[in-house]
């Protein structure tokens, strides 16, 4: 574990993961470079202005940029929104940018973006905090094909349907829901899909315990040692629109 106050899990309290743990989050989203090249196979990412909503400690952006001619991160939560900014110093990025926001309000102008992408960054299928009494992808949706120019993409990788059932069967816990997402964006917004394996994969067991099960519980900590599992093949789907 990252300190001696650090406890052995918090059990899918995902607030407090988002604000305590950065470091950790950055850890977790060890998905983001093969999500982001299932999306560079599809639609190409050189030279292109990129919106990433949702982008947390900057995994997914900063693995944007590496074709991308600009992207913008879009994040809520402070602490992984100035891990991002802190990186992005360290390393001398010059082709990225982390604005606070939500998807259900881009701060960015009109057609101002070539895609705007979210893996497994904002949760579309529960309520907008808002009290408009719609549900964030019902609100985001529109956001997005506002900023984004004709002819590009609005993309969205989620848990492919079945994936939550598989993750309680090996003692972790899902905090999407994958069914509820696809039947979203590919009914109420004609969105296509195409499902990517993906592999999951820490340095060792201690990792995975230290990543995967401080944040599922004690479930899945003991799924973890009793299979000895570091490595993980998940299925996604990527949902996209062309605006």
């Amino acid at each position: 574990m990252a300190n001696r106050a650090t406890p052995e899990t918090i059990e899918n309290d995902w607030d407090r993961f988002y604000w305590d743990f950065p470091e950790i989050y950055d850890r977790f989203a060890v998905t983001s470079p093969r999500a982001v090249s299932a999306i560079d196979r599809m639609f190409g990412l050189r030279d292109k202005v990129i919106v990433d909503v949702g982008s947390g400690t900057g995994r997914s952006t900063f693995e944007l940029a590496k074709t991308a001619r600009l992207v913008i991160g879009i994040e809520p939560w402070a602490p992984m929104r100035d891990f991002a900014i802190e990186k992005a110093r360290a390393i001398r990025a010059q082709n990225v940018a982390f604005l606070e926001g939500v998807a259900q309000g881009l701060p960015l102008r009109d057609r101002s973006v070539d895609l705007a992408v979210t893996i497994l960054g904002v949760p579309l299928d529960v309520k907008d905090g808002r009290k408009t009494g719609r549900l964030i992808g019902e609100v985001y949706v529109p956001e997005a094909e506002q900023a984004v120019r004709r002819g590009g993409y609005i993309v969205s990788v989620e848990g492919a349907p079945g994936s939550s059932r598989r993750s309680a069967r090996e003692g972790r816990f899902s905090t999407g829901t994958p069914e509820r997402m696809s039947r979203l964006l590919s009914g109420r917004f004609n969105f296509q899909h195409r499902d990517v394996y993906v592999m999951q994969e820490y340095s060792s067991l201690q990792e995975a315990i230290d990543t995967y099960g401080f944040i599922y519980g004690k479930r899945a900590i003991d799924y973890l040692m009793r299979h000895k599992k570091k490595r993980f093949r998940n299925k996604f789907r990527v949902h996209y629109k062309q605006v």
